[in-house]
């Protein structure tokens, strides 16, 4: 089989995902941790409703708002950049 054929066949013949599969998309479906670019105070920006409507969800894993200049976002402490954040960030 070619390699590259290889490294897609992340599913079995019984419909079975293969552990390393599951393991990636857990970063998409069931992430630990959330930047929000862009996320605002200002209730009229898109920013705002994403980080209002992750808190309402009952989202229990770490939120980070980035934003260049503010540095609480709806309670939350604020990045400028994703490369400020101290932790991993899954999505």
């Amino acid at each position: 089989m070619h390699k590259r054929a290889e490294s897609e066949r992340e599913i079995d013949l019984h419909g079975d995902m293969s552990e390393t599969l599951k393991e990636k998309l857990d970063y998409i479906f069931k992430p630990q941790s959330v930047a929000v670019i862009g996320a605002s105070n200002n209730r009229e920006r898109w920013g705002y409703e994403t980080i209002y409507g992750i808190l309402r969800s009952g989202f229990r894993g770490k939120l980070y708002p980035i934003h260049p200049k503010d540095k609480v976002i709806q309670g939350l402490p604020a990045y400028p950049s994703v490369l400020d954040v101290p932790d991993d960030i899954d999505m």
